[in-house]
């Protein structure tokens, strides 16, 4: 019998210091990581947990991206504020309103003390508070066919477009189509209850959102008549609305 629990002992010991093994061996490269960085700067540090998720070389590339942002309200806050703590290199942040009150209850650059401000401004101060290594471009001005001109869409490496206005949206994607800019077009979430149903999809795909509707007619009558669609749009795809679909279908017409 004591043989028998000798064997057994001895098995017993060595699984778990071939599991332990394993581990270590799994995580040699992160322990490796975090000794260089710790020989680094701070904003090596910073981006640590990024570089976990996307690599180096994933960070590398984010850092010599740049990014234009058209319109930093609830939704487009929140995707500056993302893109900069991911570690993006350069952003465009274009918008012509002012921090309101009501934006308190959503906006990441909403705040008592910047009520009053531009958002570009309040954004400014909150993204380069994130990384002072940001290379960020200040655009108070509302996209527009007046205004598209003071954009070079071939410099940038993605659009996003987090605007209200159908007429902006639509120049913004005829702008993005004619520079070959991939985009990303943010389209309607208000009222909506259910965000699990969320979907990233190209446009031509989305459903039970009137504005996405309102896109998909526009696009192929004055835009992609007799060319492809922009296929990197992102759209929010079957919600179940807080209010009818008929309700909403005024509010973007």
């Amino acid at each position: 019998m004591s043989s028998v629990f000798a064997k057994k002992k001895l098995f017993f010991l060595q699984f778990h210091f071939a599991r332990f093994f394993v581990f270590l061996t799994e995580r040699a490269s992160f322990f490796i990581m975090i000794a260089k960085k710790r020989k680094g700067t701070d904003m090596d540090e910073q981006f640590l947990r990024s570089a976990m998720l996307f690599g180096e070389e994933g960070i590398a590339r984010l850092q010599a991206a740049h990014v234009a942002l058209f319109g930093i309200g609830g939704v487009g806050g929140a995707c500056a504020e993302a893109l900069v703590r991911a570690g993006i290199g350069t952003l465009t942040v274009v918008d012509a309103d002012t921090v309101a009150i009501s934006n308190l209850n959503r906006q990441t650059v909403a705040l008592h003390s910047t009520v009053g401000q531009q958002k570009t401004q309040a954004a400014a101060k909150r993204l380069l508070d994130i990384n002072p290594a940001l290379h960020l471009i200040q655009k108070p001005i509302f996209f527009a066919q007046e205004s598209c001109e003071a954009f070079d869409f071939s410099a940038y490496d993605f659009c996003v477009d987090a605007i209200d206005s159908v007429k902006s949206k639509l120049l913004l994607a005829q702008c993005c189509k004619q520079a070959h800019t991939p985009l990303v077009c943010c389209l309607g979430t208000g009222n909506k209850t259910d965000p699990s149903r969320l979907r990233i999809t190209d446009l031509y795909q989305t459903s039970m959102c009137p504005l996405a509707r309102v896109m998909r007619y526009e696009c192929r009558i004055h835009i992609y008549r007799l060319d492809d669609a922009v296929c990197n749009m992102a759209a929010s795809h079957a919600f179940h609305p807080a209010v009818s679909e008929s309700q909403n279908k005024s509010h973007y017409q």
